[in-house]
């Protein structure tokens, strides 16, 4: 190598990689792309599912203490 000063024993020559290789790795880089964006959807929705559960659990336990509510009158009544 020109332009460098001392030891020279340790440099290391690395040959430009073919074509195919090339196509390769760029191919593999998009499909990790691709899986990424796929997991961040992934996790986008369940988000909102988590948001509906909680959602859907809160309307059920108003649903119960309204029920229970109405049972006593009725009974409190008879």
């Amino acid at each position: 190598m020109q332009g460098r000063k001392g030891c020279s024993f340790f440099n290391c020559y690395d040959e430009e990689i073919s074509g195919r290789a090339k196509e390769v790795i760029l191919s593999l880089m998009k499909k990790i792309d691709e899986l990424k964006k796929n997991d961040n959807m992934k996790l986008k929705q369940d988000e909102d599912l988590k948001k509906k559960l909680k959602f859907w659990q809160g309307l059920l336990i108003l649903a119960v203490v309204v029920i229970v509510g109405l049972v006593c009158i009725v009974i409190l009544k008879a």
